[in-house]
């Protein structure tokens, strides 16, 4: 027995679908329009209703609303802090060598000071890894976003063609599909949450 199916664009108002089988003796052309996807099972909606949580964490998101132009340019001045923290740090080292040894005095405050640019060093690390990993998790939640939405509606799809089909010929189960939705905007819902967690603790590593 053969099923043949053309491939399926998500963006087309309509699906064409060509089922060819023993039990549809003249090829049948099925139409599946944008409206007609509409979650149905309980797997469809609890992924349904997961995407719609996380459509909605993203539009209260302060960083999902920057453009990529305006993340670069984060990341950007975050970078030049450490440049010119590394600078100064270096500055400083080359002015060690020209204090007299027996000033003691000047040499304790020196001591001190290099004491604090330590401490102020392990700051801007901590922050240039926290904005890597901030935004980094940023794209892969709005990857999984992306990525459970068209699952979803594959799963759907899928559904629907096996209305068509009689049992033995159905070769993916659309539960399954729906299921890999969810899971998918869980990630996303989670990648956002740590993102936004460590975007934020950066800017707070900043101002001090």
């Amino acid at each position: 027995e053969v099923v043949q199916a053309v491939p399926v664009d998500m963006n087309n108002e309509e699906i064409p679908v060509i089922l060819s089988s023993p039990y549809y003796p003249n090829q049948e052309e099925i139409k599946i329009k944008e409206e007609d996807l509409v979650p149905s099972t309980n797997e469809e909606k609890e992924a349904q209703k997961e995407i719609e949580k996380a459509e909605r964490v993203f539009k209260d998101s302060e960083f999902v609303k920057l453009t990529e132009e305006q993340l670069r340019g984060l990341k950007s001045e975050y970078e030049q802090l450490e440049s010119s923290f590394y600078s100064t740090l270096s500055e400083f080292r080359n002015k060690i060598g020209s204090y007299p040894r027996d000033n003691r005095r000047k040499r304790q405050e020196v001591t001190r000071f290099q004491r604090e640019l330590n401490d102020r060093r392990f700051n801007v690390e901590r922050l240039i890894i926290q904005v890597d990993s901030g935004l980094d998790e940023l794209g892969s939640a709005e990857l999984f976003f992306n990525k459970a939405k068209g699952t979803l509606k594959e799963g759907i799809t899928e559904r629907l063609r096996n209305k068509r089909r009689n049992y033995w010929s159905r070769k993916v189960d659309s539960d399954l599909i729906a299921r890999q939705a969810l899971r998918e905007a869980e990630n996303a819902l989670s990648q956002l949450e740590s993102s936004s967690i460590k975007l934020i603790e950066a800017m707070g590593i900043k101002k001090e």
